[in-house]
């Protein structure tokens, strides 16, 4: 049970894998002397047949030789049979036809030049489908063959590549494992461990540390224990800590349960089944599940309510329809409806109490380590939280950059005056206990070791080789590629670090050129681009490049970049990238290749020597983007497509599917379908699968609209304190209430927790109303102007459904500052002088439609405090303010004074100082000779040339309003059984004499109910499994629409036939509606005459199709049109929807007909 549990992603996933095995063909053959390409692309027109029928085969070639009446290219198709796939697997799963069996060959002829390019012959040839075939499914591979030369058109000639490029890469990892697994050697080294308790831990700790008397182990340990926690001397209160824990756990629960995990673990590592090809995925699946990472956790201590709650889960009524219907799918069994019901029930589980019982659960067990409750901790717990805070030393002694010693401040401890009393008792008395301690201590290095070893096996080479050229392969097989280069301030800060210790600390020498910090664009993944003999099109791409940071449109932005293609043999071609005049950061041009043939393409930097135009003014040219995108589809896209070009069905047996065409909702209709041969006639207990699938396209929108809010929220902001919100909808069943907390990191992911300019409170609002709140008299009550910031403003609402809505808005508070960046840098030229650039900006965020600002207060003034008794006063002008973003900059310059040392530290403090009151303080240390102080993630000084107190880009971009929404169970019943689409009953029966099986379906909804049937048959003969597949289709509709003065003089296919009656040329005939007179709506009516000639080519006519629009009123029942008999047989049919007055119908009335005729 709790095995179904683990797995129920991967099966999902496996499930879809299929294997393929075919022979290694191309649809394209190039001559390497003449460069002459011959290519071929074939077609099935028919999808579905029957025994004895004919199916037309089509092919396209080019480079063929000879003429329409004398071809000297030979063109064949082998007739495939694939009778490891069925029907329903190639429809409804998206099986790929594997496996398959050659059966026959067919010589095409040639037909015709193609009317848009007479370089391409058309060719065609007919199979005839045996009277004893199997059925199922079936295929075509059709091959060209011209002096020597062969290209190849089959199903299967695509996925064969991809599967083969796959085992390629899972064969290399496997032998790779294979040899330099290091499981069964770390797994020694716990073995060994765990023998010193000889199967007694708890002997073991007594013997340690219960040992009586005076001068027993009790004293002794105790010794230790206190002279660590409490000598000061010593001050290793980790150490006596972590030896404490360790003895707790040596006679717990958790020990077995912590050494069964690793033991089982490294097992069930050293004997995985890595798959060397895609047929061996089940296997992996398999074994995969006898691995239980649930159950081993709650061998664990103090994870009762976890296994409590998951246990629950799994007796759930969900539960169980998921298990059954993952069943089904792994048998190929009831697909549809099994597909619907996984779906359903997962979603169903993903709302239920389980998953907040399984999370309660676990977080009982991580409540202690979250608080720091120590006495709280299991023993397991206990041991690895005392272990991370002990301090430890470590030695590379011999510089080869791998540890040869590793001493943990319990070690340091035991090799103290007490900690070596105890182990001579040890050694005296219990020398298991001074064995097991001795490789404890050694087992870390002992595991580093063989990692060590492991990684630097050369082995690993051969698979890190084998990933990249699958990237590659599968890079170019999918064209299309996303770069995205962002500018690095890091690297500007090193780079400006080096040039500083250049100078030799003397400001002196330096280059000035690149003081304007600019970096060139280098797109770090421009890689070759190849293409390939499988490819069916000629490789066309298009380029898009943007830029995002630069000031002015007309200036910073040139008209064009240049982008260069060369190829293989070194023929270049220039493609210009033109700047878009609707959207003016954009570029887009175009590359078309010469010919299909294979070749590598390399690709120029577009943007190496773009230096824009306001660098100059300090302007930074942020990030850009370079999409490649195939505008053909790809090696990867084509595959589906050229899978089911040259496969078709055949049905060995007949199935006829009846159903009425036409049906009103809530009236019941039956479903009947007969199994049948041409030999025996009906055929009794034939295994039969019958589907009925619901489509109701008008169904969507409302259907999705149950899964969000009906409306949106508005939050208007404005000083001194106002903060409304406005939601623009009646949904709500309850008051909105609103949580305003502090932002806490930048749109990058940085954290924030301390930044002085986020919201440094916390509101929590219970809302006023079902369409909004107002936070303004709380804002202005609790928090002055000047103790306001950047905030996460969550508002959360319940409709009557259930669902329960979320709108996540990030946005500073009324009376909030602009965005406030402080940089530093040493310009170099000059010894001890340094800059400072004060940046102030509006914060936004980014939409598809472009940015939103928002409003801030004004700087007031800035003081600079130098550190060396000096500072500076500066009152910004908000004159110098540029752009929509609030844009400004204040720039000071301060020299210090040489110092005797040369090495005099300055602390920097600068102060900015805003309306109401508020301040932002920024800081740094500069060191004389050296730049400015950073620290890295373990406190360790470093000097850099700048520095900057936050990355502008990230800060003052906030995240894009978001919205979320937690739908309810019944939203989702609601969701699957009124939805577009439904699967209504899938049903399994045997044929009765008749060879008939029925069901009666009753249709709750407007749209189109479509049967599929297959039926399975045991020839007696030969034991072969015959099969046989059929579908049919109705409209359900609300009403019923038809022509009420014609004669019904027969049915075809459920169709009425009428009879004119009239010798007339036109004729006025009444359309007559029923059930839908309460409501205007339109009838599209359409009389098509049904061309003849080629039937009966001595008769002369001519009549053209005939659409006319009927409107009707509420109320009316009947209206009459005229129609003109032009042709002896046409089509009428009648389309109506619901519409206004004048006959204008939206899209959801337009997919959803009131009837049908």
């Amino acid at each position: 049970m709790r095995k179904a549990a683990n797995l129920l992603i991967f099966l999902m996933f496996t499930l879809s894998l299929q294997p393929i095995i075919a022979d290694s063909v191309a649809p394209n053959d190039e001559n390497t002397q003449t460069g002459e390409i011959i290519s071929i692309d074939a077609f099935i027109t028919t999808k579905f047949t029957s025994v004895g029928d004919t199916i037309e085969i089509f092919a396209n070639t080019k480079g063929h030789s000879g003429t329409l009446s004398n071809p000297s290219t030979i063109v064949t198709a082998d007739i495939l049979h694939f009778p490891d796939n069925d029907p329903l697997g190639i429809i409804v799963q998206g099986e790929t036809p594997q496996n398959p069996v050659a059966i026959d060959t067919v010589v095409m002829q040639p037909l015709e030049y193609h009317e848009d390019d007479n370089s391409i012959m058309i060719w065609e040839g007919s199979y005839t489908v045996p009277i004893n075939s199997l059925g199922g499914v079936y295929g075509a591979s059709i091959t060209m063959e011209d002096n020597g030369r062969f290209a190849t058109d089959n199903p299967t000639q695509i996925p064969d590549k991809l599967i083969s490029e796959i085992e390629q890469l899972l064969q290399t990892i496997d032998d790779t494992w294979d040899n330099a697994n290091p499981t069964m050697d770390m797994k020694a080294v716990f073995d060994n461990l765990d023998s010193h308790g000889g199967g007694d831990w708890p002997g073991f700790v007594d013997d340690a540390t219960r040992g009586t008397g005076l001068g027993g182990s009790a004293q002794l340990w105790n010794n230790m224990i206190s002279a660590g926690y409490n000598n000061p001397a010593y001050d290793m209160n980790e150490g006596a800590k972590f030896l404490e824990a360790l003895m707790e756990f040596l006679e717990s629960t958790d020990l077995d349960a912590g050494m069964a995990f690793l033991t089982g673990l490294f097992v069930y590592g050293d004997e995985f089944p890595l798959p060397r090809s895609v047929n061996d995925f089940d296997q992996v699946a398999d074994y995969i599940s006898s691995f239980d990472p649930i159950e081993n956790f709650t061998r664990f201590a103090g994870t009762e309510d976890f296994s409590v709650a998951y246990d629950a889960m799994l007796g759930s009524n969900e539960w169980q329809a998921v298990e059954q219907a993952l069943d089904n799918l792994a048998n190929n069994t009831m697909i549809f409806e099994s597909f619907q019901t996984l779906l359903h029930n997962v979603a169903l589980l993903s709302v239920s109490t389980h998953p907040d019982a399984l999370i309660a659960g676990f977080e009982a067990w991580v409540e202690p380590l979250a608080n720091g409750d120590y006495d709280s901790m299991t023993p397991f717990q206990k041991l690895v939280v005392s272990w991370s805070e002990m301090d430890v030393t470590i030695q590379d002694l011999d510089g080869d950059d791998f540890p040869d010693s590793i001493v943990w401040e319990y070690e340091l401890l035991l090799n103290t005056t007490e900690g070596l009393q105890w182990q001579a008792k040890m050694e005296t008395d219990y020398q298991y206990i001074a064995d097991g301690f001795e490789d404890f201590n050694e087992f870390d290095i002992e595991l580093l070791t063989i990692l060590r070893d492991t990684i630097e096996d050369p082995l690993w080479e051969n698979a890190g080789e084998a990933l990249q050229d699958f990237g590659e392969w599968a890079a170019n097989a999918t064209v299309s590629r996303d770069l995205e280069w962002e500018y690095d301030w890091e690297s500007e800060e090193e780079d400006d670090s080096a040039e500083g210790d250049d100078s030799g600390g003397d400001g002196g020498g330096g280059d000035d050129g690149d003081s304007d910090r600019h970096q060139y664009v280098i797109f770090d993944d421009l890689n070759t681009l190849q293409t390939f003999e499988l490819n069916k099109y000629i490789l066309d791409i298009g380029f898009e490049l943007r830029l995002h940071g630069l000031w002015d449109q007309n200036t910073d932005y040139p008209d064009d970049f240049n982008i260069t293609v060369t190829d293989s043999d070194g023929d270049i071609s220039n493609v210009l990238l033109v700047r878009n005049p609707n959207d003016w950061q954009a570029y887009f041009g175009r590359f078309t290749a010469d010919d299909i043939g294979v070749d590598t393409y390399t690709f120029s930097q577009p943007l190496e020597t773009f230096r824009p135009p306001c660098v100059d003014d300090g302007c930074t040219l942020e990030r850009a983007e370079l999409r490649i995108e195939t505008l053909q589809p790809s090696l990867i896209e084509s595959m589906p497509l050229e899978v089911m070009d040259e496969i078709f069905m055949v049905s060995a047996v007949g199935v006829i599917v009846d159903q009425d065409e036409t049906v009103l909702i809530d009236q019941p209709y039956e479903v009947e379908s007969t199994t049948y041969d041409a030999v025996d006639g009906a055929l009794f207990g034939a295994n039969v699968d019958t589907a009925v699938l619901r489509l109701s396209p008008g169904l969507g929108a409302s259907a999705i609209s149950t899964l969000s809010a009906e409306g949106g929220l508005t939050i208007t902001s404005s000083e001194p304190s106002t903060l409304v919100a406005d939601y623009d909808a009646s949904d709500a069943i309850d008051v909105l209430s609103v949580i305003v907390e502090p932002r806490s990191e930048d749109s990058e992911g940085r954290d924030l927790s301390d930044d002085q300019a986020s919201f440094s409170g916390n509101i929590d609002y219970s809302g006023d109303s079902t369409t909004g709140w107002d936070l303004s008299s709380t804002l202005g009550g609790q928090y002055s102007q000047s103790d306001r910031g950047v905030a996460v403003i969550t508002t959360n609402g319940e409709n009557a459904e259930g669902l329960q809505f979320s709108f996540i808005n990030e946005m500073p508070l009324p009376s909030t500052p602009p965005c406030t960046i402080s940089r530093g840098e040493e310009r170099g030229w000059v010894a001890n002088e340094i800059h400072l650039n004060m940046v102030y900006q509006d914060y936004y965020y980014e939409t598809d439609q472009g940015r939103y600002y928002f409003d801030p207060t004004e700087a007031t003034s800035i003081s600079i405090d130098w550190g060396d008794g000096q500072t500076t006063e500066v009152t910004p002008d908000p004159s110098a303010i540029s752009g929509m973003e609030g844009r400004y900059e204040v720039e000071e310059t301060h020299t210090y004074a040489a110092s005797p040392s040369g090495q005099e530290s300055y602390n920097i403090v600068i102060d900015h100082e805003f309306e109401h009151g508020t301040h932002y303080y920024h800081s740094a240390v500069w060191k004389e000779n050296h730049g400015f102080e950073h620290y890295d993630d373990d406190g360790n000084a470093h000097y850099d040339s700048s520095f900057q107190s936050n990355e502008e880009g990230s800060y003052c971009r906030l995240s894009e309003p978001e919205t979320s929404a937690l739908p309810s169970p019944p939203i989702i019943n609601e969701f699957i059984t009124n939805g577009p689409f439904e699967v209504m009953t899938q049903q399994l029966g045997t044929s009765d004499a008749d060879g008939k099986t029925s069901l009666t379906i009753t249709p709750p909804h407007a749209g189109a109910y479509v049967s599929i049937v297959q039926s399975e048959i045991i020839r007696a003969v030969d034991g072969e499994t015959l099969t046989g597949i059929g579908l049919n289709f109705g409209i359900a509709t609300q009403g019923s629409i038809g022509v009420a003065n014609l004669d019904i003089i027969d049915h075809f296919s459920g169709l009425p036939v009428y009879a004119a009656n009239t010798s007339q040329s036109t004729q006025s005939v009444i359309i007559e509606a029923s059930g839908i007179s309460d409501t205007h709506h339109k009838a599209i009516i359409g009389h098509i005459p049904l061309d003849l000639s080629i039937a009966f080519d001595d008769v002369d006519w001519s009549a053209e199709p005939s659409i006319q629009d009927v409107i009707f009123n509420p109320g009316e029942t009947s209206r009459s049109i005229e129609l003109t008999h032009g042709a002896p047989l046409s089509l009428i049919g009648i389309f109506t929807t619901e519409s206004d007055s004048n006959g204008e119908s939206s899209i959801d009335q337009t997919l959803t007909p009131l009837a049908v005729h």
